[in-house]
């Protein structure tokens, strides 16, 4: 916890930030964090509007957050929410294509390898494989890009998924050496 606060200090000084922004991050960083602690108990004992309108008022906005950690965290947010059903599909699409977005453009690393464990999560939500299904090929180098880079289990889980769901979308292309083939069984 003491190293993220850093960070946020650190990016103030680049951002030239008022404190009491720093701080009002610090509070949104809390919240989230327990919030995805507590997730299963919220999303079991809440109603669907108020988890909706929470992500849409709180989160969406800090998935656009200039500073990078608070673009992580709300990436976490939304992985730690996969089991949540959303009624609204709005809010589905835009989740969607912000995260997508910040997986393809985001400079941030962290923000980067968040938002791809975060993409895959909103695979649960059955709207999103329909946004998805012209994206599958860029996704999926993005997501060979950051194993490459990474090396991290959580990637090659989301990658996982993400050709389970659209296997008949991908059925052999290259990157670099990488050769990825799936074959249905």
């Amino acid at each position: 916890q003491k190293k993220e606060t850093e960070m946020l200090v650190n990016t103030n000084s680049n951002n030239k930030l008022p404190y009491k922004h720093i701080e009002y991050n610090l509070i949104k960083e809390s919240i989230m964090y327990i919030m995805t602690k507590c997730n299963e108990t919220i999303i079991e004992y809440s109603s669907t509007s108020l988890i909706e309108t929470f992500i849409y008022n709180f989160v969406l906005p800090e998935l656009q957050s200039p500073i990078g950690l608070m673009r992580e965290k709300a990436c976490i947010f939304i992985s730690k929410f996969q089991k949540f059903s959303f009624k609204d599909t709005s809010i589905v699409q835009t989740l969607t294509t912000i995260i997508c977005g910040l997986l393809e453009h985001d400079m941030n690393p962290a923000a980067k390898i968040s938002s791809a464990i975060a993409a895959s999560a909103l695979l649960k939500q059955p709207h999103t494989k329909n946004l998805l299904k012209n994206q599958v090929k860029i996704l999926t180098m993005l997501y060979l890009k950051l194993i490459e880079e990474s090396e991290i289990e959580e990637i090659v889980t989301s990658l996982q998924k993400l050709i389970v769901e659209f296997h008949v979308e991908i059925k052999e292309f290259k990157k670099g050496s990488v050769t990825v083939t799936y074959t249905a069984v």
